[in-house]
């Protein structure tokens, strides 16, 4: 939000949000479809299940009911459709790091072109530092990873909302209010 370029791109964006989570979710209805045709009990699958839990109804479901190339093209829609939000992520951070922070403190006289340059570096440089984070650590810490990685986004929201709609609080103490929610957020999943 705080890179878009009009209020019009937030709208814009907020009403695509909800239908993309309207369809994420009725792709989750895919797992319970899995489990009502009994996949999960099928000895066919049982290495699959041993192997990925729960992560492998889907996978089951699609190979229990379509032929092989169907199949092949399922799996490469999910894969791709896991890279997308990774890739949208990476330029985000590239623009509100160029934006917020080359620009501004390192180079404030550069132009458009030479600002979109250093974006292009930085999102590859995020995507690469992405890929070898997980090929470093061991998957099971991604599950741990994503829930501190929404603990510490929540937050930004209170002194980001506070900071900038009202004036009747000091930057030091949402600072600090944002510090020990942070602290204590940490805190709460490790334990």
């Amino acid at each position: 939000m705080l890179s878009a370029s009009s209020g019009n791109v937030i709208t814009r964006n907020a009403a695509a949000l909800a239908a993309y989570s309207v369809v994420v979710g009725l792709i989750g209805l895919l797992g319970y479809m899995a489990i009502a045709a009994g996949l999960d009990k099928d000895p066919a699958f049982a290495d699959g299940f041993a192997q990925y839990g729960a992560n492998f109804a889907v996978p089951a479901l699609f190979l229990s009911n379509f032929s092989s190339w169907f199949v092949g093209v399922v799996f490469a829609a999910i894969a791709i459709g896991a890279l997308v939000p990774a890739a949208i992520m990476s330029i985000a951070c590239a623009n509100l790091f160029t934006r917020n922070v080359y620009k501004e403190f390192v180079h404030p006289h550069c132009s458009d072109a030479e600002e979109c340059h250093m974006a292009k570096i930085v999102s590859l440089m995020v995507k690469v530092g992405a890929v070898a984070f997980i090929l470093a650590l061991p998957q099971a810490y991604a599950v741990h990873l994503q829930l501190l990685g929404g603990i510490w986004i929540i937050q930004l929201l209170p002194p980001i909302v506070l900071g900038l709609f009202t004036r009747s609080f000091n930057a030091p103490a949402l600072l600090l209010g944002w510090a020990v929610g942070t602290a204590v957020g940490t805190y709460m999943a490790a334990s």
